[in-house]
């Protein structure tokens, strides 16, 4: 198939520099890809807008239910109890709000210590790694010693 500048007319080949720059103008980026400009000129604009919004209004009902979801777990008493959504159970987390909520405990996470990750990629010679060292903090139940990074 022959390319042709849209600009010019002219005869271009494909992947060759002129050919790059005008795709490169052309393209419209989205989250999940690109697309050529050209093929949105062609699209009812109305259809397209009575679509989009069909789509934003499923969303927003999604995100009312899930909203929901996480307010009734974040509502949960006891670590036994749960909510379904889709089918999986979810429970309280380990740690809620500086209290471990894990069997119950309900001790608070107090400061333990701070502790080093030392990478690999580090010798203190300069190398083709980049440091990945840091440093962490590690908090401990003051009722039942479950220590939590």
């Amino acid at each position: 198939m022959e390319r042709r500048n849209p600009f010019t007319n002219r005869k271009i080949k494909l992947g060759g520099k002129t050919h790059s720059s005008i795709r490169d103008e052309l393209m419209i980026s989205f989250l999940h890809g690109r697309v050529y400009y050209l093929k949105l000129i062609n699209i009812d604009q109305e259809h397209y807008k009575q679509e989009t919004i069909q789509l934003n209004h499923k969303i927003d009902k999604e995100n009312e239910i899930i909203s929901s979801t996480i307010e009734q777990i974040n509502r949960l008493q006891s670590w036994n109890d749960y909510v379904m959504y889709d089918g999986i159970k979810y429970g309280l987390k380990k740690v809620v709000n500086h209290v471990h909520r894990e069997n119950d405990c309900f001790g608070q996470m107090e400061y333990d210590r701070e502790k080093e990750y030392k990478c690999r990629g580090c010798s203190g010679k300069k190398t083709r790694y980049h440091c990945l060292c840091y440093t962490y903090t590690i908090h401990k139940c003051n009722k039942c010693g479950y220590e939590e990074n």
